[in-house]
């Protein structure tokens, strides 16, 4: 009777181990690609004083071998907006006055 017990409570335990649960995946999918540049928009903002004022963007300090990007100049409420593609590798630029 003893054997009987085990066999019934060993089947009841491994019954309720085995129970099929639901599995749901995130359908929010990170997308990879293999880009090596990017969009980005830049914006600079000055006081309305400096409207006009021209600047160069560099992808780092020009001294220590920074590229020039653009050479541009704020509009004539001091602000400018553009969209630049950079390459991936660069997550800061240099803005330097003329």
């Amino acid at each position: 009777m003893k054997n009987l017990r085990a066999i019934v409570f060993t089947l009841l335990i491994v019954g309720v181990a085995c129970t099929k649960d639901e599995v749901t995946t995130n359908q929010n999918q990170v997308r990879f690609d293999y880009s090596t540049s990017g969009s980005v928009q830049i914006e600079v903002t000055a006081p309305a004083a400096l409207a006009g004022a021209s600047f160069d963007l560099y992808t780092a300090d020009p001294d220590s071998g920074g590229k020039l990007l653009t050479r541009a100049a704020l509009n004539g409420q001091g602000v400018y907006q553009n969209e630049l593609i950079l390459s991936s590798n660069i997550s800061r630029v240099w803005l330097e006055s003329r």
